[in-house]
């Protein structure tokens, strides 16, 4: 599969930045939109198994990627903290 990062991030191969994905992600960049979304199940896999641990009532994300791709990684970790945690 093709991506767009190696004309937005010469360097791609090495170090990628948080705003070459969003770039990647604004411009349909399949290839990165999946990562990403593949990014955003681990974080949710773990919040919900933090809630079934300890029962915490919120938690709190942040990170370059949560600041560049907020909506799109928000929307899959709530997916998969609703699915995994058993007190939502």
């Amino acid at each position: 599969m093709k991506t767009l990062l190696d004309e937005i991030s010469p360097d791609g191969r090495t170090i990628v930045g948080s705003s070459a994905l969003k770039e990647c992600c604004l411009k349909n960049d399949e290839l990165v939109v999946k990562a990403i979304s593949r990014a955003a199940a681990a974080p949710g896999i773990t919040g919900a198994n933090i809630i079934n641990l300890i029962g915490v009532e919120a938690l709190i994300y942040g990170g370059d990627l949560i600041e560049e791709f907020g909506d799109l990684m928000i929307k899959t970790i709530e997916e998969m903290i609703k699915k995994h945690s058993v007190a939502v």
